[in-house]
């Protein structure tokens, strides 16, 4: 494959990837007034392991879970399930975009985050572009404009623990392979999710049984997208990409829900996206 066919197919991989989590998360949206959180959450990482086992590689045995690093994939299976169950908190109450609006601050939290944690220089251009994307969300939340409680702290919140996901990768710059690392983490999920299970258990219907399968094969479909198209392409080229995901929310929105995303949410979110635009393109200069 050439490089601009592979950055071609990596950019289409990544759109695909975030229209399965926007599916995932729609799913989840739609099974909320039925289920609890810690039920939704559970569904998720044990029908993700599944599929994931279903692809193991025959014959190699338990080999695709060896690892010398167990306990840092702990961690980062232990904050990858907390957004998890953060963002699955925020559908039950926010409409997808300004939840997708604020996530999308993950990028520029992740450069903030790390001058103290991985020793890197932030330059002052890049450290507007990062202010830039708090102006964003601020339009987006307009504190003192509108009715604001609670529960618009749970998106910031799936952001958080993304961010400190990502730089806990990168400060230990893992080895494994991907289908490694990915089962460690969605089976660390899995086990913490079932201890809340005896407390969290509701009886699902049968199409919610198909609806669980479906939210462990679209979050098992958008991270094997997500990492087919790392190994193919240039993060750099590829990254940006991810914030066509604010499209899909929107169109499910409307679709689905029926619920329009106001023009501040819009213009909030299309701020924040310029900002991580622009400071992905400083770190590639």
């Amino acid at each position: 494959m050439t490089a601009p066919d592979g950055r071609r197919l990596g950019i289409a991989l990544v759109m695909l990837a975030v229209l399965f989590f926007t599916l995932l998360d729609s799913t989840a949206k739609a099974l909320a007034g039925s289920h609890s959180m810690g039920m939704l959450v559970w569904a998720r990482y044990a029908f993700g392991l599944g599929w994931l086992l279903l692809l193991m590689p025959k014959g190699h045995g338990l080999q695709p879970f060896h690892t010398a690093r167990p306990w840092v994939h702990a961690l980062r299976g232990t904050l990858i399930m907390a957004s998890t169950g953060f963002m699955f908190a925020s559908v039950r109450h926010l409409p997808l975009a300004t939840i997708y609006a604020i996530s999308f601050l993950s990028p520029l939290l992740v450069a903030a985050m790390s001058v103290p944690f991985l020793g890197e220089r932030v330059r002052p251009a890049q450290w507007l572009a990062i202010l830039g994307g708090f102006a964003g969300v601020l339009v987006v939340v307009r504190p003192g404009m509108v009715p604001v409680d609670w529960t618009i702290l749970l998106p910031f919140g799936m952001m958080a623990t993304y961010a400190l996901y990502q730089i806990l990768t990168r400060m230990t710059g893992l080895s494994d392979p991907p289908l490694t690392a990915l089962l460690h983490v969605t089976l660390v999920g899995f086990l913490a999710a079932s201890l809340a299970l005896p407390v969290s258990w509701s009886a699902p219907d049968p199409w919610h049984w198909a609806a669980f399968a479906a939210m462990g094969a679209l979050g098992t479909a958008g991270h094997l997208c997500l990492i087919k198209a790392l190994t193919i392409a240039p993060a750099s080229a590829v990254s940006p990409f991810t914030y066509t995901q604010i499209i899909w929310a929107t169109l499910v929105s409307v679709l689905w829900f029926g619920q329009m995303p106001d023009a501040p949410t819009l213009a909030g979110g299309a701020i924040v996206i310029a900002s991580g635009l622009w400071l992905m393109r400083m770190g590639t200069r």
